[in-house]
């Protein structure tokens, strides 16, 4: 119960990988609340989504941003959740 798995997965959405966390009835907070497409890499000139926030159903989120910089190659994730 609240599990949160979050950071740099280097796997798209469509990735076996991904796919296995959704199976197994984890959340992507990023494709159900965030913006689409919500790309995180390259930040200098973004084409793909391979950073995540994870949580399971338990976990509720209200927000979740990709915040614009390029302090990094990745962009950074926020989210804000409610726990039980």
């Amino acid at each position: 119960p609240r599990t949160i798995l979050m950071g740099d997965l280097n796997a798209t959405p469509d990735s076996a990988e991904m796919i296995m966390l959704n199976e197994a009835g984890l959340n992507d907070v990023g494709g159900i609340i965030g913006p689409d497409p919500g790309y995180t890499f390259y930040s200098a000139d973004l084409y793909q989504r391979i950073d995540y926030f994870w949580t399971s159903p338990d976990v509720v989120p209200a927000l979740f941003e990709v915040q614009q910089t390029t302090a990094s190659d990745h962009l950074p994730l926020a989210t804000t959740v409610t726990l039980p």
